[in-house]
């Protein structure tokens, strides 16, 4: 049965059987409804000898009741979002029933539409009072839906106090939902790596109940999108210098479960980045080398710290190459290298204030500008400067609205690294 463009079916009773559909957009259906088939706002048209779909809303003036092995079916598409809003009629309040056996929110994206980040998509309203959820949405903060692709999730929010039912979307990755996939998020993944029952707000993003590596490359995949905003009382540095030592298992020398190597740092500067009094430990670093030519002799075979997986690799030995290379570390995104640029994010540090904490190689006649963030006691910090300076590093807060986006970054692999 369709009810559409304003026109009104009236029963005492109105019945929808299963494997039967109450459709339609702009319509009202007056009295009790009962459903054990689907209700499917919105309307259809032929196009181009086509069937397509129009989102819209179906209203019921009474109460709703979704019986067990009914559906509501939800378009979520550019033009709209299908929704049902149930409203009082004489003895009936205007009630939302969904408590026997927990009905299921079907969701579709028609012509393949990815919704934005930050987006509430209200699919059912009601006056009365709701009873149960969607038996595949019963938790708000968890996600009902990561197929559509690998980079937004939905989350359903029963908002009882303005009595209506929402979608929400975030980026898979955005433990904390301010819309961006960055060093707070990866920071809060690291802290709680391997805990078990996880939330996605401890960065369980796949909904297995557990943060493990599954969840780090799903934050992978999205790290660098969206944008940031804080505003916090800097933090310091000391300067970074050249030349400059950091021992990584002895200077320079790098190894792993496939061996040991010493870099051939001939015709290359290496400058080291030394944390001085910081008033909280740092977090998550992501550092970022920008410059005319890095000479990668050896693209994808970065040092990131003394767990080396490339070692692994019989016969590789990162020689000549520029390099990122952190003291320790528990989880790592390797977000970009090429011959211009360089950059990766490492979180899980042992606690410290003052101390050798990373270490960048470039060629002996490059010029390079960097872009360090640093997670501090839960906000996000950066500064930015030209390798070679000797002036003292401020990390400056991230203004908002972000001038200072994190960067959107490609090319992701993912590397667990052994703490130090």
């Amino acid at each position: 049965m369709s009810v559409e463009n304003g026109a009104n079916v009236s029963a005492s009773r109105l019945y929808v059987r299963p494997q039967s559909t109450l459709s339609g957009a702009g319509g009202t259906v007056l009295g009790r409804t009962e459903v054990s088939g689907k209700i499917d706002p919105g309307a259809y048209a032929i196009e181009d000898d086509a069937v397509v779909s129009t989102t819209g809303e179906l209203s019921i003036a009474g109460d709703c009741i979704m019986e067990a092995g009914s559906a509501l079916r939800i378009d979520i598409a550019s033009s709209g979002t299908d929704s049902i809003n149930v409203t009082p009629k004489a003895s009936m309040s205007g009630d939302l029933t969904l408590s026997k056996s927990n009905p299921i929110l079907d969701i579709n994206f028609p012509n393949q539409y990815v919704p934005a980040p930050g987006q509430k998509y209200e699919v059912a309203s009601y006056t009365g009072d709701l009873t149960g959820v969607f038996s595949n949405a019963p938790l708000p903060g968890v996600p009902i839906d990561t197929t559509h692709n690998n980079e937004i999730a939905l989350m359903i929010e029963y908002d009882t106090d303005n009595k209506d039912i929402n979608l929400t979307t975030h980026y898979i990755g955005d433990a904390n939902m301010d819309n961006a996939v960055n060093l707070l998020d990866l920071s809060t993944l690291a802290s709680n790596f391997d805990t078990t029952p996880a939330t996605w707000s401890m960065g369980n993003f796949n909904t297995d109940n557990t943060v493990d590596l599954l969840d780090l490359s799903a934050l992978a995949t999205n790290f660098g999108k969206g944008q940031t905003s804080q505003s916090q009382a800097p933090e310091s540095f000391s300067s970074i210098g050249s030349p400059a030592t950091l021992s990584l298992d002895g200077d320079l020398t790098v190894s792993d479960d496939g061996g040991i190597t010493t870099p051939d740092l001939t015709g290359y500067t290496t400058y080291t980045l030394t944390a001085a009094a910081l008033t909280d430990s740092i977090d998550a670093l992501e550092i970022l080398i920008e410059s005319d030519d890095l000479n990668q002799e050896y693209l994808g075979y970065t040092i990131f710290s003394n767990n080396n997986v490339f070692l692994q690799q019989a016969g590789i030995n990162p020689l000549r190459d520029s390099q990122l290379l952190f003291a320790e570390g528990l989880l790592s995104v390797q977000a970009d290298e090429s011959d211009t640029l360089l950059t990766a994010a490492f979180a899980g540090f042992t606690p410290f204030t003052t101390r050798d904490i990373a270490q960048i190689v470039i060629p002996d006649d490059a010029t390079a500008t960097y872009e360090i963030q640093a997670v501090i006691d839960d906000e996000l910090y950066i500064v930015t400067g030209t390798l070679g300076t000797a002036a003292p590093l401020t990390l400056i807060p991230i203004p908002e609205p972000s001038s200072l986006a994190v960067l959107a970054l490609t090319g992701l692999a993912l590397v667990r690294r052994r703490a130090a």
